[in-house]
């Protein structure tokens, strides 16, 4: 693909994951609730704010919470970039597939080949911009 692990910071939304254990020493990871992404998204904001990074990946509905109140939904909004402003700073935020989304989506063989298509688009696409490698006539879809 081409990504440099010294050029990409990973991060969460949510710094303590939600989650049920139903047996011992197995968990199952609950859907963030709207107060507990509230209460996390400062803190993702400083990083932003310290980190200043050329692109922000929004992998997922629950990242994209941070970025907008109503999200359409992630597989609306994914491959429509877009700018976000924070202290003056406008970072290009990226709306992708969460990589556990397209591990489900495998089980769906009609479903993957499309899914994972995008994600690989999505990637290309965010190394394009990283390594300065954008083409005017790329089309982003």
């Amino acid at each position: 693909m081409g990504l440099k692990q010294e050029d990409i910071f990973f991060t969460n939304t949510i710094r303590c994951w939600p989650h049920t254990g139903t047996l011992p020493g197995v968990t199952k990871n609950l859907t963030p609730t709207k107060e507990q992404i509230k209460a996390c998204r400062r803190h993702v904001l400083m990083e932003i704010d310290y980190i200043r990074p050329k692109i922000i990946i929004a992998a997922g509905n629950v990242a994209m919470n941070v970025f907008m109140d109503k999200p359409p939904g992630i597989t609306k909004c994914r491959g429509t970039p877009f700018n976000y402003m924070l202290n003056d700073e406008s970072y290009l935020v990226v709306p992708m597939y969460h990589p556990s989304y397209i591990k489900r989506a495998e089980s769906y063989k009609e479903k993957f080949t499309t899914v994972e298509g995008e994600f690989i688009s999505d990637l290309e696409y965010i190394r394009d911009i990283l390594y300065d490698n954008f083409k005017d006539d790329y089309i982003y879809e």
